[in-house]
């Protein structure tokens, strides 16, 4: 089942949607329960399945735990953390254009309703 969500992951690239597909598959989480977001995350990000065991800050590498290649988790890691590098700081005009655009939205809304309390 691991390997079928990682497989899953590089195919949609989404853990929503992962959880999605697990559920319309019928497949039951851990728990029982419907997969969600976090769920998936949690499978996802558990280097256990590539043998790294860590307790207590004790590490060291159990191969009878691994479950998949290294090459397959990198993949996986690298779609989980495309975004992280790339998002810098969002410039003070840019947020400044955003929060004008939010406030006029809002404004607007009193102004359909005919509300002059803003």
């Amino acid at each position: 089942m691991v390997r079928h969500i990682f497989r899953l992951y590089l195919e949609i690239k989404s853990m929503p949607q992962v959880a999605a597909e697990l559920n319309r598959q019928g497949v039951a989480a851990e728990n029982g329960e419907e997969w969600c977001r976090q769920s998936v995350k949690t499978i996802l990000s558990n280097d256990l399945y590539v043998g790294d065991y860590e307790v207590a800050g004790y590490g060291e590498s159990v191969s009878e735990y691994r479950l998949m290649s290294d090459e397959l988790f990198e993949a996986v890691e690298d779609i989980r953390y495309r975004f992280r590098d790339s998002q810098s700081e969002m410039s003070a005009g840019r947020k400044q254009s955003k929060a004008d655009r939010i406030l006029s939205s809002y404004k607007s809304g009193f102004e359909q309703r005919g509300d002059d309390d803003f």
